[in-house]
């Protein structure tokens, strides 16, 4: 892989809430002697208007995007709701990116792929929930696995309900913004379906800010002593523990 200079993109989720997130998506990068440079001025991609439903609204606010990011080749983005809207949304609606998107578990993979690098041990049994957006919708499974068996001490653990099978944890549909007290009573029933958690695993890792909030959400609010101890953890917070 060639090593032209990457836009990152943030997102809204990690730019209002996952803020510290964002960094050890910065300090991930860095340490895999990544050129990049951060969008400045960002602005909502559009998608949560799109999925609402406001499809013209959509089209002007995308348009709006794609001038801000005028002369970029590659777009790296760690939520996937923006990936997806960069990739599948705007074409939808006859908007043309002249880059190439990339969620962050994708460049990585490729970045590790021919580049070595020896991660610190994480000594702990690891369950991957796969985001909606990044699985089911955007056919992204193999490439954050991939990263993940590269620690060295992790246990990847697979529930029984992944990569196409994978419960939605409640965080994604606009569902936070209409019904607040419903979405993490999601995670928290999702979680305990779950084979492999309650006791057997330590940490529970996912690559989308929306799932990494609700799942927080859920176990600290509903997940009593069933999910006490468990850990939520954004992909490259972890990534950043074991640089």
């Amino acid at each position: 892989m060639s090593r032209e200079y990457v836009s990152v993109w943030m997102g809204c989720n990690y730019r209002n809430v996952l803020k510290r997130e964002f960094q050890s998506v910065l300090k991930v990068l860095e340490a895999l002697d990544v050129e990049f440079e951060v969008v400045g001025e960002e602005m909502c991609c559009g998608f949560p208007v799109f999925i609402a439903g406001y499809t013209e609204d959509a089209r002007r606010i995308g348009a709006e995007v794609l001038e801000a990011l005028d002369g970029c080749r590659t777009v790296v983005t760690a939520c996937p709701a923006c990936m997806r809207g960069f990739r599948e949304t705007y074409p939808s609606v006859g908007l043309k990116p002249r880059f190439e998107t990339l969620h962050v578990t994708e460049f990585l993979d490729r970045v590790l792929s021919e580049r070595s690098y020896e991660f610190k041990p994480f000594e702990a049994s690891v369950m991957y929930h796969d985001p909606c957006e990044l699985g089911r919708h955007m056919g992204v499974y193999e490439e954050p696995r991939r990263v993940l068996k590269r620690i060295p001490g992790l246990k990847l653990v697979e529930s029984r309900f992944n990569r196409e099978k994978s419960v939605c944890c409640g965080g994604g549909g606009l569902l936070p913004m209409f019904a607040p007290f419903l979405s993490p009573q999601v995670a928290v029933r999702k979680l305990l379906q779950e084979d492999e958690v309650g006791g057997r695993v330590d940490v529970v890792v996912t690559a989308c800010p929306q799932c990494v909030s609700n799942l927080r959400s859920g176990v600290e609010e509903w997940g009593g002593d069933e999910l006490r101890g468990l850990r939520v953890m954004d992909f490259c917070q972890l990534l950043e523990e074991v640089l």
